[in-house]
C-alpha cells in the first residue's frame, strides 16, 4: 500500500519550514528548496517507524488535494515506511 502525503514549504528568514498537511506532528526546516524533499523524507520515515507495529493506526493522506505553488507530495510504502521514488516538488 502506498501513502502519499502533502507538504507545504513556507519561506522563513534564513530558509524554509516544511509542514505536512496530512499529519500534524510532521514538520521540519531546511535552508534551500533543494533540501526540502530530503528533510521531509527523513522526518516522515522516522514518524512512520512508530506506526509499523500497528499499521491500522498509520495516518492516511487526504485524497484529491490540490497542490498550491509551495506544496509538494511524497509517497511512502506503508509496509516498510520507506519513501518511494516519486515526487511532485519542482524546485523553483
Amino acid at each position: 500500500m502506498e501513502l502519499t502525503y502533502t507538504y507545504r514549504l513556507t519561506p522563513e528568514a534564513g530558509g524554509y519550514t516544511i509542514q505536512c498537511l496530512d499529519v500534524a506532528n510532521i514538520f521540519t526546516e531546511c535552508t534551500t528548496r533543494a533540501e526540502a524533499e530530503e528533510m521531509a523524507t527523513e522526518v516522515t520515515e522516522l514518524m512512520l517507524e512508530d506506526y509499523l507495529a500497528d499499521p491500522a493506526t498509520m495516518p492516511q493522506a487526504r485524497k484529491g488535494r490540490k497542490l498550491g505553488r509551495n506544496d509538494f507530495q511524497l509517497s511512502f510504502d506503508a509496509l516498510t515506511g520507506q519513501r518511494l521514488d516519486t515526487s511532485t516538488l519542482a524546485v523553483r
